[in-house]
């Protein structure tokens, strides 16, 4: 009984730290897990590290227009740092799973700015037991950083409609974004398409610290396009791996996964310049869209469930016991999220956690579809899930 009052007072006087704390702890015991499995899901860390290997030997990032450079440069520094590969990797992991631990806590931040302390606390409970943000620091991906760096981005852009304030400051962090994930890109014109439409007196009363951000935005691409073009011969703000990804997801062999094995590639098509190779693809995939729109439609719907499936979609993770978990876990969370979300006021508030659910829903409905896709955007599903539980518990104490 004195430990459990101890361990409640410890709360009470230091529930950040509580909270961050119970949030590293899952996810480094998440890194350690998986240090010891075999399991091989992801094919991409092979490509950042070879990046990262050049970067090394002073090459930066060769010819490599396929990739943005800051995450393979994050690999590099742990690389440089560390005696071997191995305890270098493990080190991205657990550096991944700090910031991940960090992400709980910016929620809580965010939720008291935008709704109430309890929505606040609520999400970052939420958001530190969330079983895939658990899991997903134990890959060597750009997807545990990304939840980081778009929830801090979420934050400044909320700090700017609300008060005027780091405009310049959102416009490089969506510059750092777009380097570290290029499909931030898009994001900023989308939020802005979005609020315009809808938030329009509030757009017209902040149109200069947009403008103010939209130029320290291109102030941060500058180098790499530049770099780009030179490379290239044209203007590339992101990477030019848009066409081929298409043609993944959009053609007589697209299933909604990210599985190409079956596409044949022509030798001709082989010998094109990579940036004519992606333009020759996106042609392709164009064409098939429009030639089969009922297929392409289908194609949608797969990749929309494979993106919000309550599993894991890879076959050798179907266990009952991973299923079940997954399901007691999500669904939950997506029921009361969905809820929140019909139910709150359309207000600013709401705008600025659904247009990052609705831009990655929409670009792997057209591009491909996988569960870690949606990892970046959790955040505000949370976010709704926990406005709509603080109704709930209002309301029940109301009745009482």
């Amino acid at each position: 009984m004195f430990m459990w009052k101890k361990g409640y007072h410890w709360i009470q006087a230091f529930p950040y730290q509580t909270l961050f704390l119970f949030a590293l702890l899952l996810r480094l015991g998440s890194v350690f897990y998986f240090q010891h499995q075999s399991f091989s899901f992801f094919t991409d860390q092979d490509g950042y590290l070879e990046i990262a290997d050049q970067m090394l030997a002073g090459n930066g990032m060769g010819e490599n227009v396929h990739r943005t450079p800051l995450f393979p440069a994050y690999l590099a520094i742990h690389l440089a740092l560390l005696p071997s590969r191995e305890w270098a990797l493990f080190a991205v992991k657990c550096s991944q799973a700090v910031l991940a631990s960090l992400v709980p806590l910016l929620l809580v931040y965010l939720g008291k700015k935008l709704f109430s302390p309890m929505v606040g606390w609520i999400a970052g409970v939420f958001c530190a037991i969330e079983p895939f943000l658990i899991v997903v620091p134990s890959f060597v991906l750009t997807d545990s950083n990304y939840v980081f760096l778009l929830l801090i981005w979420v934050i400044l852009f909320a700090e700017m409609l609300q008060s005027n304030r780091h405009a310049i400051l959102l416009g490089v962090l969506t510059g750092i974004a777009t380097l570290y994930r290029p499909s931030h890109l898009y994001l900023f014109p989308f939020m802005l398409i979005c609020l315009g439409l809808f938030q329009r007196a509030l757009c017209l009363q902040r149109k200069r610290s947009l403008l103010f951000a939209l130029l320290a935005f291109l102030a941060v691409l500058a180098p790499w396009i530049y770099r780009n073009y030179q490379l290239t011969n044209h203007f590339i703000p992101g990477t030019i791996h848009l066409g081929w990804l298409l043609y993944v997801g959009n053609s007589e062999w697209a299933d909604g996964s990210a599985v190409d094995s079956q596409i044949q590639e022509e030798e001709t098509v082989k010998k094109l310049s990579p940036y004519e190779r992606d333009r020759h693809y996106l042609k392709l995939a164009l064409q098939w869209m429009k030639e089969n729109p009922s297929r392409c439609l289908f194609l949608a719907l797969v990749k929309f469930s494979r993106t919000w499936n309550l599993v894991p979609n890879f076959t050798s993770l179907k266990t009952v016991k991973v299923q079940v978990v997954s399901i007691l876990a999500l669904f939950p969370l997506f029921f009361l999220g969905l809820w929140g979300m019909l139910r709150m006021p359309k207000t600013v508030s709401w705008y600025l956690i659904f247009v990052p659910l609705l831009y990655y829903t929409i670009t792997h409905m057209i591009l491909l579809g996988s569960v870690r896709y949606r990892i970046p955007v959790m955040p505000y599903v949370i976010l709704f899930a926990a406005y709509q539980f603080q109704v709930l518990i209002s309301s029940r104490r109301g009745s009482i």
